[in-house]
């Protein structure tokens, strides 16, 4: 059986979280799950220790965001060696197809790629994530394996080959960027990075401010 560490980081949207973790855990049950609560308010962390013991749940320091609160949940994880690591946001719903999706994807690559899943909006009529390609447009789901330039950290996997060849996330990232820097080093080295054939989630764009360090870019 496969091992999978699922990543999570949070901050104060306690329904968010609670309701992402029930519907994890309703769909597969076997998974090892480590989530960082950055320093919430609105009992996330309380919520959690009742309705889910099973979660190894890890304190941030209050000014983690995304891309940091994601590296020490990778960080905890990778300490047990396990076969994939599944980066997931707690405002997504993943579908029954999820897992069997991300793992049909994983065969086809040899488990030598990293997979994004492609996440549409709850009305299913348009996508919002997944990734961009190289003409820099939104990839739509096509039945394919589609190669993605830009990675969204949504819903993806990263098998244990992958992981030992690029590592963690680069903490020069505060909240964005993280994801698509990872997919260009995976780039660099030759390891391939794609979208899932069919949409695996859905879920609602996301405008709050994003956050980054000053002079922090992607050329």
């Amino acid at each position: 059986m496969n091992q999978i560490a699922v990543l999570l980081t949070c901050f104060n949207r306690k329904q968010k979280t609670i309701k992402c973790l029930n519907h994890l855990f309703k769909l597969k049950s076997d998974l090892d799950v480590y989530l960082v609560d950055d320093g919430s308010t609105d009992g996330t962390s309380e919520s959690i220790v009742k309705e889910f013991s099973q979660v190894n749940l890890i304190k941030g320091s209050g000014d983690l965001f995304w891309n940091k609160g994601m590296h020490l949940a990778w960080e905890h994880a990778a300490k047990n060696d396990y076969d994939y690591y599944l980066w997931l946001n707690d405002d997504v719903i993943i579908y029954e197809n999820c897992f069997d999706e991300l793992f049909s994807c994983i065969k086809l690559t040899d488990g030598k790629a990293i997979i994004s899943g492609i996440i549409e909006t709850l009305d299913k009529k348009n996508i919002l994530y997944g990734g961009y390609g190289s003409n820099k447009n939104l990839i739509k789901p096509n039945g394919q394996l589609n190669p993605i330039r830009n990675l969204n950290g949504n819903v993806v996997i990263v098998p244990k080959e992958v992981y030992k060849s690029l590592g963690n996330l680069d903490l020069h990232f505060h909240h964005d960027l993280g994801d698509v820097d990872y997919g260009l080093r995976a780039q660099k080295i030759g390891i391939g990075v794609f979208t899932t054939r069919v949409a695996i989630a859905s879920g609602e764009k996301n405008d709050i401010c994003r956050v980054r360090q000053n002079n922090t870019t992607i050329s």
